[in-house]
C-alpha cells in the first residue's frame, strides 16, 4: 500500500487547479489580446479619420436642412410666419448639434475643452463658408468605434429634429370652435 501524506494530496490538488484556471484562461483568449500588438494612428490617420468624421458630420446636417427647406418649399397648412418659426427653430437646433458633434470629435481626439469649443467654432465657419465637395461626401473612411458612435448620433438625432420641425409645418392647425348661426 502507498502512503501519502495529506499534505501531498492537497499541493496536488492545487497544482491541478491552477492547471485548469491557465487552460482556462488561454482558451478565453484574453492571453491573447494582452499581448496582441497594438496599432498607434499616425498624424495623417488621426487627419483622415477627423475630415471623414466632419463630412460624416455635415452630410447629417445638410440632409435635415434640406427636408426643412423643402418641406417649407410646400403649400402648408399654416401660415407663412408661423412656417418661418418653426423652420427657424428647428435650424437652430440643427447648429446646435452640429457644434455639439463637433465638440465631441475635438475631445474624442485629445483637445480640451477649450480648445474644442474653438475647433467647433472655426469648424462650422469652415462648412458653411464652403460646402464639402460632392465626390469627398461619399468618400469611405472606416471610421474608429468612438467617431463612428458620433456620426451615428448626429445622423439619429438631426433626422428626428428634421421630421418634427416637417410635422410641425404640414400638420394642420387644430380647428378652432365656429360659431353656430343659430341663436
Amino acid at each position: 500500500m502507498i502512503r501519502v501524506s495529506r499534505r501531498t494530496v492537497q499541493i496536488l490538488v492545487i497544482v491541478f487547479v491552477v492547471a485548469i484556471g491557465l487552460v482556462a484562461l488561454a482558451r478565453s483568449g484574453v492571453v491573447a489580446r494582452v499581448l496582441e500588438p497594438r496599432a498607434i494612428a499616425t498624424a495623417a490617420d488621426t487627419d483622415k479619420q477627423r475630415a471623414a468624421t466632419e463630412r460624416a458630420i455635415q452630410r447629417a446636417h445638410a440632409a435635415a436642412v434640406d427636408q426643412l427647406r423643402r418641406s417649407r418649399a410646400l403649400k402648408l397648412p399654416i401660415t407663412d410666419a408661423q412656417a418661418a418659426a418653426i423652420e427657424a427653430s428647428n435650424l437652430a437646433d440643427l447648429r446646435t448639434l452640429r457644434h455639439s458633434a463637433l465638440v465631441s470629435l475635438s475631445q474624442a481626439l485629445g483637445q480640451g475643452a477649450g480648445d474644442a469649443e474653438a475647433y467647433a467654432t472655426v469648424t462650422e465657419q469652415r462648412l458653411d463658408a464652403s460646402p464639402v465637395p460632392e465626390k469627398l461626401l461619399n468618400e469611405s473612411v472606416l471610421l474608429a468605434p468612438k467617431l463612428f458612435a458620433i456620426v451615428q448620433k448626429m445622423d439619429e438625432i438631426s433626422v428626428q429634429i428634421a421630421d418634427r420641425g416637417t410635422r410641425a409645418m404640414t400638420v394642420s392647425p387644430s380647428a378652432s370652435p365656429r360659431p353656430s348661426g343659430a341663436p
